[in-house]
Formats: C-alpha cells, structure tokens, sequence
C-alpha cells in the first residue's frame, strides 16, 4: 500500500466530500498528506470546495489521526487501493465518480476483471429464481468470467454460492458497509468463503456500519467493474433496478431473465426487457454480446431455470421450500417471515424432510438438501 495511505483515508472520511471533490483536492495539492498540512484558506482556491465543506475540513483535522488511520487498516488486515494507484480497477475509472480509495479483503486480481459479469435481484427470490442466479454463475464462471455481486440474501448470495462450486473460479462482493461488517450475518460463511476464494470490496473505510442510504450507491460499483449486469427477479420499484438504471448510465449492457407474469417479483425484469434489455435465454447470449469464446458448450434455459413442479409439492410445501437455503434458518425464523399459520408451516417441514429435500439440524434449524 502507498506510505501516504492514511492521509488519503483521513480525507476519505470527511462529511461531505465525495469522490469528485476529493479527486478535486488531489488534484490541486498532487499529494493527499501536503493537502491534510495545508492552511484551512488554501482550500478556497479549489473551484467545488464551498465554505461548508472547509469547516468539515477543518474539524476534521482535530478529530482524525492520518498515523491511527493507516495502523488501523493494518491491524484489521485489510488492503486500500487509492484512485491513482496502477492497480485500481480501470473499468472504475472510467464512473464520472469513481471511488476514492477502494478497501478490500480477500485476493484482489485486477486481470480477471477484463471479463466480468454483475449479477443483481431481489433478497426474496423464488425457488426458480434462486437456482437461475445459481446457475448462470455457475455456468459463467465454467467459462472464467468473473461473478460480482452484492452479498444479499437472496439473489446476491446464490450467485456467489454458485461461482464458488466451481475450481479456480473468481467472485467479488461489493458491500454496502465497511468490510469489517458482515451484513446480512445469515451470509456470515459465504462471506469467509468469498474471501478465501475471491474479493470483499467497498468504498467505505472498514468500521463503517451497513446503512440503507449506503446501498444504492454501492450498487453503482457492481456495475461499474462489470461489463454487463444481469437482473434475476426484480419487483417495479426494486433497488436491483437502480444497479440496472447505473449501469445504462455507464454504457454497460443490461440482461434480463424473464419471469412469470403472476410473480410480482418479475415485474421489473419484464420492465426491463420491454425498455430494451438484453433477453437470456441460454448463456451463450451473454458471451455472444461480448465474443467471449464458450468454453463449456451451450447450456440453455432447461439447465438455468428449474422447474419446481417436477418435486410435486403442494404451493404451501412450495412456499416454504423457496424459502429455505443452505443457511440453518431457525423455525422461529421461518414462521416469522411466512404467512402460513404454524400449524401448516410445521407439517411442511415435516413433509419436505420426508421428501428428503430438507434436513433439520439439532435446535430446530432447517436447511435445504
């Protein structure tokens, strides 16, 4: 890391000022520790720097250690890539407001970003949506692109699941928090998985806590390092499409898998396709776009989206099915965010264990086979 790291955090850390005035005050110094030493008026003399923000400038330098700042990146062994360092993403550079310094944990490899792919859709997905986002980022990274996503419940969390299952494949997560915080903690072993095999990423210094007003600008980053984002169930006015509506602006291809038009969770991925979005309807459309070389063959839809009535299960056994993952969930849990009444939510359990499609583990934990 660069021996003026902490400085640049410092700077990083100032209300107010976001990634373009900040590339601003770099610009004007060319050195983030010669700008933390200037006098407070100097900073006057930068074009979008207005007296609000040299206040915040002001107390900042009271309140903020730029030696505690590096020391503490260090203890909690995470990795800073500023804006100007040869390593930092150069689809990144290319945003009108590219992160600052860009925080990691994890193996970081700026070569496998040449091909990459985001992957984006609602924390509650159906059971066909699930096994979509599993398998077409199972099946990309077959072919050596690199999956991205957001480390959600939901659709984020299987396509890291499914990037994963596959030997010398490369995920990043891009998080809504500092890395330091695991959010949701549902997905606190994916998140050991990804970082063993792949990259956590955020723009936020590490202690940061995972915000709502945080997430939609994370998204842009999703984006932003991909060459193209696919949307997997997506309801009108889900923050999936927000991902969608970032990466139009970036001039990235957007792809949609269509859904099932009584399922409000494909109303924005239908949306979508109607705007103009790339249709899936095998993988080899996705390399097609980019003539990327598939190295696995064709794989169409019939492998990407299962069809649960093949189980033949009833729609209560099916709504509880969907739910469920290969995270313990906890009954309490389950009975908490299903609309069924116990009784019912029990006696599927029941059933599904039957089935042999789910395993109850001691102290009532339940996990899809």
């Amino acid at each position: 890391m660069r021996e003026d790291i902490g400085y640049w955090i410092s700077f990083s850390k100032i209300q107010g000022l976001g990634p373009v005035k900040l590339y601003s005050i770099f610009q004007y110094f060319e050195n983030m520790e010669t700008a933390w030493n200037a006098e407070i008026e100097e900073f006057k003399n930068i074009d979008n720097i207005n007296p609000n923000n040299i206040e915040q400038i002001k107390k900042s330098k009271l309140t903020i250690n730029p030696n505690k700042e590096a020391d503490l990146l260090l203890k909690e062994k995470t990795t800073a890539i500023t804006l100007i360092d040869d390593n930092y993403p150069e689809l990144l550079k290319q945003m009108h407001d590219p992160p600052f310094v860009l925080y990691y944990k994890g193996v970081y490899k700026k070569e496998l970003l040449k091909k990459s792919i985001g992957i984006v859709g609602t924390r509650k997905p159906s059971y066909s949506g699930k096994k979509s986002a599993f398998n077409i980022s199972n099946e990309l990274s077959k072919n050596g692109i690199t999956v991205i996503s957001g480390m959600a419940a939901g659709v984020d969390a299987e396509a890291h699941r499914g990037s994963l299952k596959v030997d010398n494949s490369y995920t990043i997560a891009v998080l809504g928090s500092g890395v330091e915080h695991i959010y949701p903690m549902s997905n606190k072993n994916l998140y050991y998985e990804i970082m063993e095999k792949g990259c956590i990423i955020s723009e936020y210094p590490p202690e940061t806590p995972p915000d709502s007003w945080r997430f939609p600008a994370r998204n842009r980053i999703i984006s932003g390092l991909s060459k193209g984002v696919i949307v997997i169930e997506a309801a009108e006015k889900s923050g999936s499409l927000i991902t969608a509506d970032f990466a139009l602006e970036q001039g990235k291809e957007v792809f949609s898998l269509p859904g099932d038009i009584n399922n409000p969770m494909s109303k924005g991925t239908n949306n979508l396709i109607k705007q103009g979005a790339t249709v899936i309807t095998d993988v080899q459309d996705i390399l097609n776009v980019f003539n990327w070389k598939n190295n696995q063959g064709i794989t169409d839809l019939e492998n990407i989206i299962p069809n649960i009535e093949i189980l033949n299960l009833t729609d209560s056994e099916k709504e509880v099915y969907m739910y469920l993952d290969d995270n313990p969930q906890h009954i309490d849990h389950i009975i908490g965010k299903l609309s069924l009444p116990l009784s019912e939510i029990s006696s599927n359990l029941i059933m599904l264990e039957i089935k042999q499609l789910i395993k109850q583990l001691p102290g009532k934990l339940f996990v899809k086979l």
